[in-house]
């Protein structure tokens, strides 16, 4: 089995992942900005999420970690949309 082969293959997977995670996210965004409520959505793990979503995107992009920084920017702007969802509509 080619070790260089396989890395490159879990590298594509890890940047497919990177960027299909957090675009799970949709649904609760549309839910808040659709139905103009986010009642049940809490601010404080949303901003958790960004701080964290933030470290990991510095953490990517100093270690030129390409599958982390990518999924990392799309990942902090839809925790970024979610927060000012909840700021707008809680």
């Amino acid at each position: 089995m080619n070790s260089e082969k396989n890395k490159k293959r879990i590298e594509l997977f890890a940047l497919v992942a990177g960027i299909v995670q957090p675009l799970i996210t949709l649904p609760q965004i549309l839910t808040i900005y659709v139905n103009h409520s986010a009642n049940d959505v809490s601010l404080l793990t949303w901003l958790g999420y960004l701080f964290f979503g933030v470290t990991f995107l510095v953490y990517g992009i100093v270690f030129k970690l390409k599958p982390i920084w990518m999924g990392q920017i799309i990942w902090v702007l839809m925790q970024f949309i979610t927060v000012i969802g909840i700021l707008i509509y809680q």
